[in-house]
């Protein structure tokens, strides 16, 4: 066995480096959707974009998910926007309370090719822990997604009301 204290410590200073990297690596925060590529609308289906800005003064800390025809579509993280590519037709988009607050919903309609744009936010409950849920007009959603972080997109298996 070696006497030499350098190489004593040499396996011990990569094993800190290692977690060092991974800390690091885990801490990386995902591009804004403004930086990402995003495909276009495949045919004959529209997009729902869900999104979700920062509040700076909010204590509501929750991340619920977000349904689409009962459906988990994601989750609505503060900063963040992700989408899905639906068939058109009439979809319910509803915050999940968990049983501690009310559950929001909305109703929208999604025309081929169309995009909604659904803005998540904090609400009044007993508790402090509410979501409302908004449609907004196509020039405050896009700007507001732009700057938010981008948690991917694709389709959903949720049909439209009715179908």
């Amino acid at each position: 066995m070696p006497t030499n204290p350098r190489h004593r410590r040499h396996p011990l200073w990569r094993a800190a480096a290692s977690i060092l990297f991974l800390v690091t690596a885990s801490c990386a925060q995902p591009p804004t959707t403004a930086s990402v590529a995003l495909p276009p609308i495949p045919p004959q289906q529209g997009r729902v974009w869900i999104y979700r800005d920062i509040e700076p003064h909010a204590t509501n800390q929750t991340t619920p998910y977000v349904r689409l025809n009962g459906t988990i579509a994601g989750v609505a993280d503060e900063g963040g926007a992700f989408y899905l590519d639906v068939p058109p037709g009439r979809y319910q988009i509803m915050i999940e309370g968990g049983g501690m607050s009310p559950s929001p919903s909305r109703d929208v309609a999604l025309v081929a090719g169309d995009q909604v744009y659904v803005e998540i936010g904090l609400g009044e409950s007993w508790n402090g822990q509410g979501f409302t849920i908004a449609v907004e007009p196509s020039e405050v959603g896009r700007a507001a997604i732009e700057r938010s972080k981008f948690y991917g997109g694709g389709g959903l298996s949720a049909n439209p009301v009715g179908a």
